[in-house]
C-alpha cells in the first residue's frame, strides 16, 4: 500500500466519524421538531448524510488491500 493510501483511510474515516456525528444530531433535533417544512429540510439533510457515509465506506472499501488496515470502531450512526 503507498503512503498516500495510509494517509487517505485515516482521512477518510475521520471524515466518516463526522457524518456520523451529523447524523447523530439531526435525529436528536428532529425529535423535538414538529412535523413541517423545518423538519422536512432535516430529513432530506439526513438523507444526504447517509449518503455520503455511504459513499466513504464504499470509498474506503476499495483503496483498502484485503489484508491491511484494520478499521476503527465504528460509531452507530450506521443505516
Amino acid at each position: 500500500m503507498t503512503l498516500t493510501t495510509h494517509a487517505l483511510i485515516p482521512a477518510l474515516q475521520d471524515a466518516r466519524d463526522a457524518h456520523a456525528a451529523v447524523i447523530d444530531r439531526f435525529r436528536a433535533d428532529m425529535a423535538v421538531t414538529p412535523v413541517g417544512p423545518h423538519r422536512r429540510a432535516m430529513e432530506h439533510h439526513l438523507a444526504d448524510a447517509h449518503e455520503y457515509m455511504t459513499r466513504i465506506d464504499d470509498h474506503v472499501r476499495a483503496i483498502r488491500p484485503a489484508t491491511c488496515c484494520p478499521t476503527r470502531p465504528r460509531s452507530s450512526a450506521r443505516s
